[in-house]
């Protein structure tokens, strides 16, 4: 007889966990759901039309015997809530960031600890086949010692169109919610580069802008540059109003630079070469699957978690020194 499996339970039942966590917790095979909780009733009528069982309030959802709470509201309320269920003494998955403030991001990580609990962040872009494909680039030395990276994402909208009407569709171009370029993805890109482990970061510089004709009230445009210690340069640009698909990244070596291109072909420049080029694996909906097979283990067997929190304190320390930044402007 095969083992019981871990229970989790699901705070905030948007899109982005009927699109993307449902598939991932079907393929870990570790855990079942043990129930959602939402705050629109219609959002609790579809997971209901699921079959799954329906928590009227968070703190039912907490009072049951899940391994694991996800967290998948908006980032404005994810230090409430992952704060209160770790004192309920659940093991916590949640959305990015993992708060709207350094100082909040610490406090929970350090309850974790001390309630033996452990805390991470769904950051799974960090498993995404170019983002993958960079690291084993970087590693083989086939560039020769890495001197800069640029990394960025353009889109056409804010994501407006993937949120939920039931709830507020443009939450994530309002403030109060913590929407905007920033919390959206640049929190992502500021993981990939800065898990890329090629130094420590001495300055930071950074520029945010609300274009004309935006989305909302947030910012819609963000770039920012993290010098190394060692003088390599990582920077990054969030562009919400672009419809060009611009490289998603340019890794330069003193031997070879490297661009992988939005159709997620990889060119590799050398000087008076023939350009080299790989055709990658496209992104899925099962990148982050990763995440959810650590936390099984984490559980069970008391393994380290694939994302540490001192890596999460590392990204929420660069994001709020980019949203102090004097030009970051969120109006």
């Amino acid at each position: 007889m095969a083992p019981p499996k871990m229970k989790i339970s699901i705070a905030g039942f948007g899109r982005i966990v009927d699109f993307i966590h449902l598939a991932l917790i079907k393929a870990c095979g570790e855990f079942e759901v043990d129930g959602i909780y939402d705050i629109t009733e219609k959002r609790r009528q579809i997971a209901a039309n699921y079959g799954f069982k329906i928590y009227p309030s968070y703190e039912e959802l907490l009072a049951g015997d899940s391994d694991l709470v996800l967290i998948a509201t908006p980032p404005n309320s994810h230090y409430e809530m992952a704060k209160t269920a770790l004192q309920r003494r659940k093991n916590v998955l949640v959305e990015k960031p993992v708060s709207i403030r350094y100082k909040e991001a610490k406090e929970i990580i350090d309850l974790a600890e001390s309630m033996h609990r452990t805390i991470q962040v769904f950051y799974n872009r960090r498993f995404n086949p170019d983002y993958k494909f960079v690291c084993d680039t970087i590693r083989s030395d086939v560039l020769g010692p890495v001197l800069f990276v640029e990394r960025r994402h353009h889109s056409k909208d804010a994501g407006t169109s993937f949120g939920v009407k039931s709830f507020d569709p443009e939450w994530r171009v309002k403030s109060q919610f913590g929407g905007g370029a920033l919390f959206d993805w640049g929190i992502h890109l500021i993981d990939q580069l800065t898990c890329l482990n090629l130094g420590n970061i001495s300055g930071i510089s950074a520029f945010s802008h609300h274009l004309p004709r935006g989305f909302g009230e947030t910012e819609d445009y963000v770039q920012a540059n993290l010098e190394l210690e060692n003088r390599v340069l990582l920077s990054f640009e969030v562009n919400f109003r672009s419809h060009a698909n611009v490289p998603l990244w340019l890794v330069g070596g003193e031997k070879q630079t490297l661009m992988i291109n939005a159709n997620y072909e990889a060119l590799f420049f050398e000087n008076g070469k023939v350009v080299r080029n790989v055709t990658l694996e496209k992104e899925s909906r099962k990148n982050g699957l990763e995440i959810y097979q650590s936390f099984a283990g984490v559980i069970k067997n008391d393994d380290l978690p694939i994302i540490g929190t001192d890596e999460i304190l590392r990204g929420m320390s660069v994001l709020e020194t980019i949203k102090n930044s004097p030009q970051y402007v969120n109006n």
